[in-house]
């Protein structure tokens, strides 16, 4: 007799199949170059997506076969408790969590999702087919890597057809960078190997597609060489291992971290000065060495061991199912390996929640867990409770099972309806970028600000619309008998850069950026807004205080206090840059101007030669400075030996009055030495009005446009 329910259960099982391959080979070859960061984009938004509709799927079974079922296995707890401990890092760590549910959060959330309920969609003989879908999808990688570096690859496609500039060579893949397209290709290696082993090398097509598997491997090695075309750029084991300490010593972010997409700020933030003298010393890492770092730092001790618990069963999993499974066992346990040397990315996030999925379906002798059996026993019959029944097929009354799906649906739809907004937006973003290729200004706006409303959570939007405004205000004030209404558009342009600046401030307070493109916007309103000079140095302040190692914040903020003719607190500022990055030529520089403006050219002129010193001598900048040095030396000769012994004493005196009696300046930037002893815990960064929270309509200085002149 036909049975319906089988026929339903038929028929979802191979729909999450067919789901489960698409996904497979999309997230690693799959492409849209219709946002700025198209490729990671594509990568992660697919990730998304995808564990959306897996859950739907999921629903949907439970509401044809009125149950909701799940493999049973000792993976599942720690997943469900990684994922629910995620959830709750990114919505404590800042009040529009937004850049963490976009971010690694998200990926997070979408793998657990996708290990839960999973399991119970994809058919028992779906595995089989696995570890053969991923090698075709390696040996896919590497025809397009030798067509890439022979120079008729993806890369060379996309710029002639859609005018992009993409770099030739191995620079570029389609699954992110070589260094992830080599862990796709050894995970692909590793199961292939299982298969030729369990086949006793009978399979010669099987032979085949490992040997060019091994190419690959060798190809992409090659590739990330230290010279090579693309070489592995990533934080020193000790920086890692130091940020992630600093990172943890407040007793929130040691239990649940500052949010699972906040590591770029972490580091920003407790980044050893010794880095500073590398090449990388401008570089602001998004993950740390390894993923068991990254998650210490980001989702604290709680998350790191949950997340440990769970590698540790999928391993144990692996083991158990070998006899069955092993090429499929060896390509999960390859992707726990990856996991704990290096840091995870949206595509091996993805591919080894498909790999675990599809090995927990494949056993014959697992039982299911059902939760309608949990129903029944918990909600519809408590005085009866016990483990016994739970693993039988059990349909409870249909309106819990209805009413949860419910549940569950909405809520997936919701994420489905945010994940599709957010995606709209960064393409609008892109449609900005070109308008501005273009210089069609009026696009630029227009694009941004539809990006703006379309996801107003986003920090990085809201600055990035915030510079458009200042430079479209920039570009009119340059013009000639202005208007009173084109003196009206460009104050509205001022205030709107400042409201768009300093809500990507509050969105993120933890981020550098966000300050320091505030401070940009004050900066550029000096002379037009009343207390500019004085809200360009506060924020500076609060950019320097969440970036700390960084010298060229140092500089900008010396910058505005060398042209308000603060000169005193212009070379302190400097002076500090230069011990942050004492190799660093235009830290000298600046000390020297503080010095000339003072009038104490002996020390500028020892500031010139280190800058000498620091400089190619076939240079443009190397003849500028020796010609700039060559007129102090003038001055010094010039000057009477008591005029340079009464500026002599001045200096020091200058010096010693103000290491005695520090300005406030001085109090709020700490050495760099007070800045490596300093750095624990979380720090609520200054706004520039002195509050948290930078919202009240008084705050923002009056704009006057300039008249005409």
């Amino acid at each position: 007799m036909f049975n319906t329910d089988t026929h339903k259960k038929d028929l979802v099982g191979t729909i999450a199949a067919v789901t489960v391959t698409v996904l497979m080979v999309l997230l690693v070859l799959l492409v849209l170059p219709i946002t700025d960061g198209f490729v990671a984009d594509t990568k992660t938004f697919l990730l998304l997506i995808s564990a959306i509709v897996i859950g739907l799927l999921y629903v949907g079974k439970a509401v044809m076969t009125k149950g909701f079922q799940m493999v049973s296995s000792p993976v599942l707890l720690p997943t469900l408790l990684f994922g629910i401990l995620v959830i709750v890092s990114a919505v404590v760590a800042k009040p529009y969590p937004v850049e963490e549910l976009l971010g690694m959060g998200g990926s997070w959330i979408a793998w657990a999702l996708i290990i839960l309920v999973g399991g119970a969609l994809i058919p028992k003989n779906f595995s089989k087919h696995v570890v053969p879908i991923l090698s075709g999808i390696g040996v896919t990688l590497t025809v397009l890597s030798v067509l890439q570096l022979v120079g008729f690859g993806p890369a060379q496609l996309l710029n002639q057809t859609l005018g992009l500039t993409i770099p030739d060579g191995l620079a570029f893949s389609l699954v992110g960078s070589p260094l992830v397209a080599l862990q796709v290709l050894v995970i692909a290696a590793v199961g292939m190997t299982g298969s030729v082993l369990k086949e006793k090398l009978r399979s010669p097509i099987n032979l085949a597609l490992l040997v060019v598997l091994i190419v690959g491997i060798g190809l992409h090695l090659w590739a990330i060489r230290p010279n090579g075309p693309s070489p592995v750029t990533l934080p020193s084991l000790t920086s890692s291992w130091s940020v992630m300490l600093d990172s943890i010593r407040s007793p929130r972010a040691a239990l649940i971290g500052s949010g699972p997409s906040s590591y770029a700020n972490n580091y920003r933030m407790y980044k050893p000065l010794f880095v500073n003298g590398t090449t990388s010393w401008s570089t602001v890492f998004s993950s740390a060495t390894s993923t068991p770092l990254t998650l210490l730092s980001t989702v604290g001790i709680a998350g790191f061991l949950i997340w440990a618990l769970a590698m540790y069963q999928m391993v144990r999993e692996a083991k158990s199912e070998w006899k069955d499974q092993m090429p499929l066992s060896l390509a999960v346990i390859a992707s726990v390996i990856w996991f704990v040397f290096l840091p995870a990315t949206p595509v091996m996030i993805g591919l080894q929640a498909l790999l675990l999925i599809s090995l927990l379906a494949s056993s014959h002798h697992r039982p299911k867990f059902h939760l309608t059996a949990l129903i029944d026993k918990v909600v519809l019959n408590p005085m009866n409770f016990g483990v016994e029944g739970m693993h039988n097929q059990r349909k409870a009354p249909a309106l819990p099972v209805y009413a949860l799906s419910v549940v569950f649906a909405a809520a997936l739809l919701f994420s489905l309806y945010g994940v599709g907004r957010a995606y709209y937006a960064f393409t609008l973003q892109h449609q900005a970028s070109q308008a501005s290729i273009k210089n069609d200004a009026l696009g630029l706006y227009n694009s941004q600000q539809a990006a703006v409303r379309a996801l107003p959570y986003l920090d990085t939007m809201r600055r990035t619309y915030a510079i458009t405004n200042l430079l479209i205000a920039t570009g009119m004030s340059n013009n000639q008998d202005l208007t009173d209404d084109e003196r009206q558009q460009i104050s509205t342009l001022l205030q709107q850069a400042v409201s768009e600046a300093r809500a990507a401030a509050y969105l993120d307070p933890n981020d550098a950026t966000n300050w320091q493109v505030l401070a940009q916007v004050y900066q550029n309103m000096i002379g037009v807004a009343q207390d500019a000079e004085q809200w360009t140095t506060q924020t500076y302040v609060s950019a320097i205080q969440v970036y700390p190692s960084d010298p060229q914040l140092r500089l900008a903020l010396g910058g505005v206090l060398l042209n308000a003719n603060q000169d005193q607190q212009a070379l302190s500022v400097f002076q500090q840059a230069v011990n942050v990055k004492p190799d660093l030529a235009n830290a000298h520089y600046n000390v020297a101007q503080a010095y000339l403006k003072l009038q104490q050219y002996d020390a500028a002129k020892q500031e010139y030669d280190a800058v000498l010193q620091l400089l190619d001598p076939t240079s443009e900048d190397y003849t500028k400075a020796t010609s700039e040095l060559e007129q102090i030396q003038k001055l010094i000769d010039e000057q009477p030996a008591a005029d340079a012994t009464t500026g002599d004493q001045t200096g020091d005196a200058m010096e010693k009055t103000s290491a005695s009696t520090p300005s406030l300046l001085d109090q709020q930037l700490n050495t760099p030495a007070e800045q490596a002893v300093q750095q624990t815990g979380e720090t609520q960064p200054v706004s520039p009005t002195g509050t948290p929270e930078p919202t009240g309509e008084a705050m923002e200085p009056s704009v006057t446009a300039a008249p005409a002149q």
